[in-house]
């Protein structure tokens, strides 16, 4: 085999390898707008949110109930660096190995006719 066909099939490899992460990434964005537009459920626990979620009805009984699990402060006094060398890593972790497949598409089942006027 010649070093181009080596170098082009690396490449196509590394470039497949990088749409399966970002396509997995681009999945838990999406599980987390429709939780951000879904009122019935609590706002997602990510850093710009929690200054806001005493104000929110349904994410102030949710932690009132004790359900998030986490100090009220909790992105606000993350260290930095353990969340960088061990949290994010892990954080990252979860996402690609979440069954993604499983999960109900809210936004299909709230749209009328989404999956006809799908261009997919």
């Amino acid at each position: 085999m010649s070093c181009q066909l080596v170098l082009k099939v690396l490449v196509v490899y590394q470039v497949s390898q990088v749409a399966d992460v970002h396509k997995v990434e681009l999945y838990a964005h999406w599980d987390e707008l429709q939780r951000y537009m879904d009122v019935s459920q609590p706002l997602p626990d990510v850093p710009a949110l929690e200054k806001y979620r005493h104000l929110d009805p349904t994410t102030a009984a949710y932690d009132a109930a004790g359900k998030r699990g986490r100090p009220a402060d909790y992105w606000a006094n993350l260290d930095l660096t353990w969340w960088e060398n061990e949290g994010y890593p892990a954080h990252l972790k979860a996402i690609r190995e979440f069954p993604w497949s499983t999960l109900e598409d809210r936004m299909e089942k709230s749209v009328p006719n989404l999956a006809e006027a799908a261009m997919v």
